[in-house]
């Protein structure tokens, strides 16, 4: 599991838990439907100003989806699961 799958994993995880829509977290964030999309689904980096403003549009703090992140990280971490990117 790369980074860039856990990011996306906690995003999402985030955003529907509001309810919201990739369109409406995208348009509040700044960002394009098809990028967000595309982070979601780890295809895509994030910069860290990109996560910032994502962070922001679910109305919460950087941190808070630091720590989402974070506890994403944790579970894969203790299964192994990680792999290099190709």
């Amino acid at each position: 599991m790369l980074l860039r799958h856990l990011i996306g994993r906690s995003i999402r995880k985030l955003r529907t838990a509001q309810g919201r829509t990739l369109r409406e977290v995208a348009e509040t964030a700044g960002v394009s439907l098809a990028h967000l999309s595309a982070i979601e689904r780890g295809l895509a980096e994030a910069s860290s100003e990109v996560i910032a403003a994502i962070s922001r549009a679910l109305g919460i703090g950087l941190g808070e989806l630091l720590d989402e992140i974070r506890h994403h990280t944790h579970e894969y971490e203790a299964r192994g699961s990680y792999t290099l990117a190709a």
